[in-house]
């Protein structure tokens, strides 16, 4: 049912019709509620800079609120982990939250500390337990506003604005949709796989 909903052909067909309110509302779930973990804010910001170059949305106004949604996001996700990260850990598994999720998030966040707020946005589902990973663990405020903040303009401002680009210089670029968004998720993991694979040689 999902993938049939952020299908590429689909993803071109609703995104107009929800504007700028359904958008941020989409970016919220995701980032501040574990229950939009499964929701893929990556192809929904790659078409939305799409549309943006076809005149359906303004770059100047989507951009910047799309940014200041996935940092109101990431607060309330991290006073969810802070204040009921205990009690969400003992959760029985549900369709929107599996313990395995926070388990493998938990192991990302203390390899990688606050690069993993930069990284982790560009991962789907890590995206969305790296906020309350870090509340459960007490990850100082102000070192973790910064990295939200930074993380969102760099999530929103390169997603988007590839897909504006590619938008512009590539009339049939709509069929060419989910490749593109698997290749910018590979691009953004490989350094952690690169890392992975060079601590795992030098054992």
């Amino acid at each position: 049912m999902l993938d049939q909903f952020f299908s590429s052909d689909a993803l071109l067909h609703w995104v107009p019709i929800v504007g700028y309110p359904g958008l941020c509302a989409i970016i919220l779930l995701e980032m501040g509620l574990i229950v939009g973990c499964c929701l893929p804010g990556d192809s929904l910001l790659f078409t939305v800079g799409l549309l943006a170059s076809r005149g359906v949305f303004k770059m100047s106004i989507v951009v910047p609120l799309l940014i200041v949604t996935a940092i109101i996001g990431y607060m309330i996700s991290y006073a969810i982990g802070k204040y009921l990260g205990g009690w969400l850990s003992k959760r029985p598994d549900r369709w929107y939250y599996k313990a395995e999720y926070l388990e493998r998030t938990e192991a990302f966040y203390a390899r990688y500390g606050i690069h993993s707020l930069f990284l982790g946005r560009f991962m789907p589902i890590v995206r969305s337990f790296i906020p309350v990973t870090a509340g459960m663990v007490r990850m100082p405020y102000g070192r973790y506003t910064l990295c939200n903040i930074g993380g969102a303009v760099v999530w929103v401002v390169s997603i988007c604005g590839l897909g504006y680009f590619l938008g512009s210089q590539i009339p049939s670029i709509d069929r060419y949709l989910m490749p593109i968004i698997a290749a910018i998720i590979g691009v953004s993991i490989l350094p952690v796989v690169l890392r992975w694979l060079h601590e795992r040689r030098h054992r």
